[in-house]
């Protein structure tokens, strides 16, 4: 039982880290993966009082898999947009990203922007005031993180999940809505933070 249940995609470029991302949030550990195609997830999350069951689509960054991943985003409350900090081109990649979230996705969905691997501090290649301001300049939320440390990436996941929740609680169409569902409050009793539970969709 939950509130809403919200599904979010993580998009980006090959190798600038969604997948580690994923796990850290999910196990707190670094995967040893590569995701093919796409990897369904769900974990329970509580935002304002309110239990969210999230549901986590992972993609493969190489462009050559969009056909693929294209049906998820209108599916999708939100999507978080990894670039890799020692990689510019990851970076200057985010705006084909951007445009394929407005082409496929909801009108309104939520965009994150994250840029992974700030353990790499000395290899960055993109700035924090580079990625701030490209994020204000398009309407996006910022943060940085890095899945290897386990640095900010609970935050990544609430961040998401706020915002969407808040366009979600704001429409008028609550239940029409692609990629959120609406459910039963959990009791404080019931409230698991768990990876096993399934889909909602």
């Amino acid at each position: 039982m939950f509130h809403y249940c919200l599904r979010l995609i993580l998009i980006g470029d090959d190798f600038v880290g969604k997948s580690c991302i994923i796990s850290q949030f999910l196990d707190q550990k670094m995967c040893g993966f590569h995701t093919l195609g796409i990897d369904f997830n769900v974990k329970m999350l509580e935002i304002d009082d309110k239990m969210i069951k999230l549901q986590i689509l992972d993609t493969n960054g190489l462009k050559s898999f969009q056909q693929i991943t294209r049906p998820y985003y209108r599916s999708a409350a939100g999507a978080i947009l990894v670039y890799d900090i020692t990689d510019r081109e990851s970076f200057q990649n985010v705006q084909y990203w951007i445009k394929e979230c407005q082409e496929y996705g909801r009108q309104d969905i939520t965009i994150l922007l994250v840029g992974n691997k700030v353990d790499l501090e000395k290899q960055r290649q993109v700035s924090l005031s580079d990625g701030q301001q490209f994020a204000n300049e398009n309407n996006l939320l910022f943060i940085e993180t890095s899945a290897k440390n386990n640095l900010n990436i609970i935050e990544t996941f609430q961040v998401a999940a706020r915002q969407a929740l808040r366009v979600v609680e704001k429409s008028q169409q609550k239940h029409e809505l692609p990629g959120v569902r609406i459910g039963q409050p959990f009791k404080q009793t019931q409230i698991q933070n768990s990876s096993k539970s399934g889909g909602c969709f």
